[in-house]
């Protein structure tokens, strides 16, 4: 029982960061292009990353749980639950850094 709090806690600070990230200026200007003149106050509502593009972005968060899910029991089994976090945190690790290693 007092393990749920903390089961749910990782699930509501990934979709709250998603929705802040939604709603940056800047990544709207990265996805949809130079639509924000004036930031989130472009008059028109004009500001905002498209529904097509909204729902992909979060389809891929949802679709990496669910096969990280998938993959991790087996994985476990095989390597041992040890070796499984320290290889998540890894992948975690990869996936934050990577963004920063391009180009601009």
């Amino acid at each position: 029982m007092r393990l749920q709090p903390l089961t749910t806690y990782p699930i509501g600070y990934d979709s709250g960061y998603v929705n802040g990230v939604l709603n940056s200026p800047l990544f709207i200007e990265e996805v949809e292009g130079p639509i924000c003149p004036q930031g989130l106050d472009t008059p028109g509502g004009a500001c905002a990353i498209s529904s097509s593009n909204t729902s992909l972005i979060v389809s891929i968060l949802s679709a990496g749980t669910f096969f990280g899910a998938l993959i991790a029991g087996d994985l476990s089994d095989m390597i041992g639950r040890k070796w499984t976090i320290v290889l998540g945190c890894l992948i975690y690790i990869i996936g934050m850094k990577s963004p920063h290693a391009l180009p601009c």
